[in-house]
C-alpha cells in the first residue's frame, strides 16, 4: 500500500510564466517490492522519483516542476498521481495562486 504525508503541496504566490519546484514523499507500507510511475494532470507539471523500485516498508522523495501560466487566479486542478505495479495510485494536490 502507497501513502503520503505530503497529500497537499502549496506552491505559495508564483509569479506567471515563471516555474517553481516542489518535494512530496512516497512510502510502500507493503511487503513487496513495487515499481513505481509518475505522472501529472497538466504538460506544465513534472514529477520524478529517484528511483522507481522501492523495497518493501520503504520511504523516498520526490521533486517536480510546476509553470505557471501566462493568466493569474488560483491554482486548481493540477495533481501529481504515482501508481504502483499492483494498480494502487496516490494523489498529491498541488495549490497555490498564480500573480
Amino acid at each position: 500500500m502507497l501513502t503520503t504525508t505530503t497529500p497537499i503541496v502549496n506552491l505559495g504566490s508564483i509569479q506567471r510564466n515563471t516555474t517553481t519546484s516542489f518535494t512530496f514523499n512516497v512510502t510502500n507500507n507493503s511487503t513487496d517490492i513495487l515499481t513505481l510511475t509518475t505522472k501529472a494532470s497538466c504538460g506544465g507539471t513534472v514529477p520524478t522519483l529517484d528511483t522507481k523500485i522501492m523495497s518493501p516498508l520503504s520511504m523516498q522523495y520526490g521533486k517536480g516542476t510546476f509553470k505557471a501560466p501566462n493568466g493569474s487566479g488560483a491554482i486548481y486542478n493540477k495533481n501529481v498521481f504515482i501508481t504502483d505495479n499492483l494498480g494502487n495510485t496516490i494523489t498529491i494536490k498541488l495549490t497555490g495562486d498564480v500573480m
